[in-house]
């Protein structure tokens, strides 16, 4: 460790092996180690510079492939090396140092993928620090959208990706919806509004349904599920429409808060 600090702060070229040995450690459970470390080693690293365009592949690829690790797991230590992963392919996608399109391709697929499959939704977490799966989950996801090789063709798949966390039997207290509207809100700044306005749409109306049949639910047999997912939702769209310009989108979440809140 100290000699990866030292490579750090003299400027010099990052070894192979003290970058794999931070890739090693990127989801240790001692936040010590994990949040005062690691992650600030591979911001400075990515933010900088510092690594070459194969290292940075590296770095990259091996974060996508960790987003498979224990995914599904909820309340395990594996949470921390899907988190940190997915935070710190973040950092490599918005650096300095160009990445190959199959890579980026590769990347926001998983990203997808990782968003809509992820349960383990603690914020932090005792004795470990910040897990945050969600949130940093949402970072990558705008970093992706903001990025030059996004396609119109992806944004049905991102808006899906944003909203279907909502959905767990839980509710976000840690930032959680405000940072999930950030790919949002990066669309709506690459694209005219006339052409995202039929993707937001679609998308509100899926969010009704999913309530209305969380409601249905309820009313069979009652659970919490229903008003978690209302209350994620709300605030989800409420925080978008103070995050978009266009007038017609925003009389749009409007009108979609009020039917949410009336359900």
């Amino acid at each position: 460790m100290k000699e990866i600090d030292k490579s750090i702060q003299h400027g010099s070229t990052v070894e192979d092996k003290h970058l794999e040995e931070a890739l090693a450690r990127i989801g240790d459970t001692d936040p010590s180690v994990r949040d005062n470390v690691i992650y600030p080693q591979f911001q400075q690293w990515l933010s900088a510079g510092a690594l070459s365009s194969v290292q940075v592949a590296r770095v990259l690829a091996q974060c996508v492939l960790n987003l498979q690790h224990g995914i599904g797991e909820v309340n395990t230590d594996t949470v921390f090396t899907r988190s940190f992963s997915v935070l710190v392919a973040a950092e490599a996608v918005n650096g300095p140092v160009a990445i190959e399109r199959t890579l980026y391709e590769r990347t926001i697929a998983s990203c997808h993928h990782y968003l809509e499959h992820e349960k383990d939704v603690r914020g932090y977490v005792e004795g470990k620090g910040w897990a945050h799966a969600i949130a940093h989950g949402a970072d990558l996801l705008a970093a992706l959208v903001c990025h030059p090789y996004y396609e119109r063709a992806h944004i049905e798949r991102t808006l899906v990706s944003s909203y279907m966390p909502l959905f767990h039997a839980h509710v976000f207290i840690d930032d959680e919806s405000e940072r999930l509207v950030q790919p949002i809100v990066c669309l709506q700044k690459k694209f005219d509004a006339d052409m995202i306005i039929p993707f937001v749409q679609t998308g509100l109306v899926s969010m009704q349904e999913r309530l209305v049949a969380l409601q249905q639910d309820y009313k069979r047999k009652p659970n919490l599920s229903f008003f978690y997912g209302r209350t994620n939702v709300v605030s989800y769209v409420m925080f978008l429409y103070f995050s978009v310009e266009d007038r017609k989108v925003r009389d749009m979440l409007e009108q979609a808060v009020r039917q949410f809140r009336g359900l």
